[in-house]
């Protein structure tokens, strides 16, 4: 996304020379970034790893608030859209302010406690399998391959964000939730024997 990065850089001489929208040339250089980015793979797959990899999983743990670090992205407002709405600039309370004072700290200590219980949810249900019905444990184990899969590929393919894994959400609350119960309403850790008769 840096401007001065080398590939960025000859993204914009494309869309300057060939005077393209952002989107469009984006496009028509993504089959260049994708040669570019498999030549490295296989070329220098060391580096590869230690410089793209490590710091995207880095951003697993804790992701990047991307957007909302700053929502208001421009330094002024747009005056047709203020003339349209009948605005003033003195209306306008900056959006960044709720974000970056009240809902950043929020998200992010909601992750860190959601990826922490659904890794510890996720192995307990593993070890009690055995003490699962089949139907729910093929259930769960949808659910986690999906989650891993999902974070695994987003590893692969790019940095993590905050918006990025909100599809996750549901999924992981259902692991946990599901855990809980097990854990509480099943007591799935008692090892039950059968009554002796005598």
């Amino acid at each position: 996304w840096d401007d001065k990065s080398p590939m960025n850089v000859i993204r914009l001489k494309m869309k300057d020379s060939l005077r393209l929208d952002y989107n469009t040339s984006w496009y028509r250089c993504a089959p260049a970034f994708a040669a570019y980015g498999k030549y490295m793979q296989s070329h220098f797959p060391m580096e590869y790893i230690k410089n793209y990899m490590v710091p995207n999983f880095q951003t697993l743990v804790k992701p990047e608030l991307g957007e909302m670090a700053d929502y208001l992205i421009t330094p002024y407002t747009d005056p047709i859209i203020m003339d349209h709405y009948h605005l003033k600039d003195e209306y306008i309370k900056c959006k960044e302010d709720i974000y970056k004072i009240k809902t950043n700290k929020t998200v992010e200590t909601i992750y860190y406690y959601t990826l922490r219980l659904f890794a510890l949810c996720s192995i307990l249900l593993l070890i009690f399998a055995w003490r699962i019905t089949p139907q729910l444990f093929k259930t769960v184990s949808v659910l986690i391959t999906f989650t891993v899969l999902f974070y695994g590929l987003t590893l692969y393919s790019s940095w993590f964000l905050y918006r990025y894994i909100m599809p996750l959400y549901p999924i992981m609350y259902s692991v946990i939730i599901l855990t809980i119960y097990l854990l509480i309403r099943e007591k799935v850790w008692i090892r039950k024997t059968k009554p002796v008769k005598g």
